[in-house]
């Protein structure tokens, strides 16, 4: 895992790992949309920090969303998942709400999946996919050691 989440260490590009699990078996597609990038945001993990099985709900509810013609919102996507942060912050896996049950739960088993990876590398033409106007990114790059832990979202973030 030590190789897929690391810091930008003199790079001269922004970049991010993915693992090519979530590409060839949940079609996450890259640039992220909006949604992705900020539950990312707000969870404050990198892609690779993100259990594969996470991103599995990411995917179901964007596409419950779709269906239904809403604007998936990670404030409301949150409300249905608290997080289980795994040993050393290193991953992050979200866990449904037992009390307000929207999707099952993802059981495919990803084993080794951590061998297959790609990097993702920021350069000038797709800045604005990644970056606020201000220059802030859109996402954590590098690896996190904070990531956000709550065991219910608060309401009052959805206002």
């Amino acid at each position: 895992m030590r190789i897929a989440c690391h810091g930008r260490e003199g790079h001269s590009h922004d970049f991010f790992y993915m693992y090519a699990t979530l590409m060839t078996d949940l079609h996450v597609c890259v640039p992220f949309d909006d949604f992705t990038m900020g539950v990312l945001r707000v969870l404050n993990v990198v892609p690779s920090q993100l259990h594969p099985n996470s991103w599995a709900a990411l995917q179901a509810f964007r596409l419950v969303c779709r269906v239904l013609h809403l604007k998936p919102s990670p404030q409301v996507f949150l409300q249905y998942y608290s997080t289980r942060p795994g040993k050393l912050a290193s991953w992050v896996s979200l866990v449904g709400q037992s009390h307000h049950c929207l999707l099952a739960s993802y059981t495919q088993s990803f084993k080794r999946f951590k061998t297959g990876f790609f990097k993702v590398i920021i350069r000038s033409i797709g800045v604005e996919y990644f970056y606020f106007d201000d220059a802030t990114p859109k996402l954590p790059f590098y690896l996190t050691k904070t990531p956000t832990t709550y065991r219910i979202w608060p309401r009052e973030s959805l206002d």
